[in-house]
């Protein structure tokens, strides 16, 4: 079975490769940099059609610079080789079903995590899945969507300060779902709790940023009605809406 490199060239052990990384970090030529930044962090825009010329490009510039004994490496290391903004509707519409599929929500909740581009423009999509019976299913939209957002901030601080983000889920039914997935880790010890209500306070922002700052006020203004229902009803505020208004308050902090 063909599992790794290394199993099958001596070349490419780690104490090889190690000889051929220095030469890569000597490299001054823009080009190379610039062709693995963009292998390593695809636009929404790229498609399959579009790596093939931009592998074979990579290909040239290796060859170039004498660095052909980290085609297979980089190859197997790029984020562009696995996974693509259009694949990613495929997995989306296996959410919920039987067999192996089921494993899909899991997926989806931990992939956005190193491919935040690839899913940026299906968070809509994911968002649908907040409001799901099953607990599991609206918590790994949460964390998707969390992860998301996370990556929106990272690419807008990035790129410059203020710098648009794409537009992502309707704002008021994101909060609603939002709500609905926060709601129903009740039950949760404390720390779960104000875990999962930080990721959603984190998911508003695959909103364009003025969406999500008026976002995050709807969400202080559900829970403050909710802690007021409970006051008239004789009763304590829930602790999950108090955990949610301290993530949002820190948040804005």
């Amino acid at each position: 079975v063909r599992v790794s490199p290394a199993t099958e060239d001596r070349n490419a052990h780690p104490e090889a490769l190690f000889v051929h990384f220095r030469s890569l970090d000597a490299v001054r030529d823009r080009a190379l940099w610039a062709q693995l930044d963009r292998l390593t962090q695809p636009t929404p825009g790229e498609t399959t059609q579009d790596m093939g010329p931009a592998l074979a490009e990579l290909d040239r510039l290796l060859r170039a610079h004498r660095l052909t004994e980290l085609q297979g490496l980089l190859r197997r290391a790029l984020l562009a080789t696995w996974l693509l903004p259009e694949h990613v509707p495929l997995l989306i519409g296996e959410w919920g079903a039987a067999g192996l599929a089921r494993h899909v929500p899991a997926l989806l909740g931990v992939l956005p995590k190193h491919m935040p581009g690839a899913f940026a423009p299906h968070a809509e999509a994911i968002a649908e899945h907040l409001a799901d019976e099953s607990p599991e299913s609206a918590r790994a939209a949460l964390r998707a969507l969390a992860r998301i957002g996370k990556g929106a901030l990272a690419a807008a601080q990035a790129d410059a300060p203020g710098a648009p983000r794409p537009s992502g889920p309707e704002a008021n039914a994101l909060v609603r779902g939002l709500l609905a997935a926060v709601r129903g880790t009740a039950a949760e010890p404390p720390i779960s709790r104000s875990s999962f209500c930080r990721k959603a306070v984190m998911a508003l922002a695959v909103l364009p940023e003025d969406e999500a700052w008026l976002s995050l006020d709807r969400l202080l203004d559900a829970v403050f009605e909710e802690c007021a229902q409970a006051t008239e009803r004789g009763s304590c505020p829930p602790p999950v809406e108090l955990h949610l208004a301290a993530a949002c308050v820190e948040h804005a902090a």
